[in-house]
C-alpha cells in the first residue's frame, strides 16, 4: 500500500497575480491576489541588459508597457522605470515593473 503524501503547496496558485483584475506579473497584481486569499503566486523572471532579473513575461515590452523593444535590449534601471499599470488599466497608472527582488520580498512580507 501506498502511503499519501500531503502536497506541501497551496492548491490555487495566482498565475502571474491578478489575472484579469489587476496587470500582470506586478506588485499590484501580487497584492490582489493575497487580499484574495490567494497563498501562491506564479510570475516570470527575465535578465535584463545588465544582468538584472526583473520580472516580466514577454520577451518584448509593447502588451504590457506599450515600450518598443525587447527585456534584454535595456538595463534594469530603464525596465524598472515603465510603467506597466496604465496599459492594463488608467486605474493602474504608475505601476511599474517589479523587480525580482522587489517580488521576493513582497511576497516574504505578504506570507
Amino acid at each position: 500500500m501506498v502511503t499519501p503524501v500531503a502536497y506541501p503547496l497551496p492548491r490555487w496558485i495566482a498565475h502571474r497575480g491578478g489575472g484579469a483584475l489587476a496587470p500582470e506579473n506586478t506588485l499590484a497584481g501580487f497584492r490582489l491576489a493575497a487580499r484574495l486569499g490567494y497563498r501562491a503566486v506564479e510570475f516570470d523572471v527575465m535578465l535584463a541588459a545588465d544582468g538584472v532579473p526583473v520580472v516580466i513575461h514577454d520577451e518584448t515590452l509593447v502588451r504590457t508597457t506599450g515600450q518598443p523593444g525587447a527585456v534584454p535590449d535595456y538595463s534594469a534601471a530603464g525596465l524598472l522605470a515603465f510603467d506597466a499599470g496604465v496599459t492594463f488599466h488608467s486605474a493602474f497608472a504608475g505601476e511599474g515593473l517589479p523587480a525580482f527582488a522587489e517580488v521576493i520580498a513582497l511576497c516574504a512580507e505578504l506570507g
